[in-house]
């Protein structure tokens, strides 16, 4: 599972009032460096939802005019299937015999919610905290089988162009990030998921809708606001801690390889497709990028 995704399975938390209907990209996460030629950060989202994947035009030109495209791990096929093989378990144990009778039920009963034909079952090889990256997913991705998330047709397309293309971290890099949490911490992380779907639900709301919503409207400078509120864990300890490893170490990684992959390649223009959720806030990318020397020249 992409950790981007798993970052941004937690931004849905924002009061759902304050959601809006929009059917295309109001104002693309589209950040523009200030270096020569011009580079640029895309914030993105691992959904196949064609709202997404459909580009606005502002960065739809900044793609096409970049020589090269990074994104968050290189999305070729060797790298794709490295990260399906390490989200299947490997103790010799299930899904089933790791997590406990209630919380079984209630995945079960979830993954129904989304298609009668669905159930946990169909993830009883995985690890846990791959089930808790993947909620949002498999419902958006039923819906839109034969379409792919919109950072692998960003690094398809650039391939297809004839652009460099690489990623910012390894795909080890990100599996780490949640192979350190225990059993019962990733168990913990998967129940707040699904207590926060349940009161989307009873509300007569629905959480990837409303995380596609989020990303539609362009608001990534609210993320800091977002993170306050986020669901992640009862336990404060273990909440502090994935806030760290998810989002503020990766935002310090993400920041000075930019700065050297723009460093490495004078006179180009480059590409950075990353989460949304890295875009915004203090301790942001665009931040601390101005601490590597590499300024903003527009944002939203």
């Amino acid at each position: 599972m992409r950790c981007h995704a798993l970052l941004l399975l937690i931004l849905f938390v924002l009061p759902a009032a304050e959601a809006r209907d929009h059917d295309r990209i109001i104002k693309p996460a589209l950040i523009e460096l200030d270096t020569g030629p011009p580079s640029w950060l895309f914030g993105t989202i691992h959904l196949p939802d064609p709202r997404v994947t459909r580009l606005h035009p502002d960065a739809a030109r900044a793609f096409e005019q970049a020589d090269v495209v990074y994104t968050e791990v290189p999305m070729d096929p060797k790298n794709t299937m490295q990260m399906g093989i390490q989200s299947l378990r490997s103790d010799g144990r299930t899904l089933y015999d790791v997590l406990p009778r209630a919380t079984w039920q209630r995945l079960d009963e979830r993954l129904r919610r989304i298609n009668p034909q669905l159930g946990a079952k169909l993830l009883l090889p995985m690890k846990t905290w791959a089930v808790y990256g993947g909620m949002l997913l498999f419902e958006s991705q039923l819906q839109y089988p034969d379409a792919r998330p919109l950072d692998w047709q960003l690094y398809q397309k650039a391939v297809d162009a004839g652009k460099t293309t690489g990623g910012l971290e390894q795909v080890e890099e990100q599996i780490r990030v949640f192979e350190n949490f225990t059993e019962a911490e990733q168990q913990q992380m998967l129940l707040a998921l699904l207590d926060e779907m349940e009161r989307f639900e009873r509300r007569g709301e629905n959480v990837t809708e409303f995380m596609i919503q989020w990303y539609l409207s362009g608001d990534y400078m609210r993320f800091e606001e977002l993170m306050e509120a986020m669901p992640m864990a009862t336990d404060p300890d273990l909440r502090k801690e994935l806030e760290q490893l998810l989002v503020y170490d990766r935002n310090i990684r993400f920041a000075k390889r930019i700065a050297e992959k723009i460093r490495e390649n004078p006179g180009k223009s480059l590409f950075f497709a990353i989460g949304m959720g890295h875009l915004g806030g203090e301790r942001s990318v665009p931040a601390l990028l101005g601490q590597e020397g590499i300024g903003i020249k527009s944002g939203n």
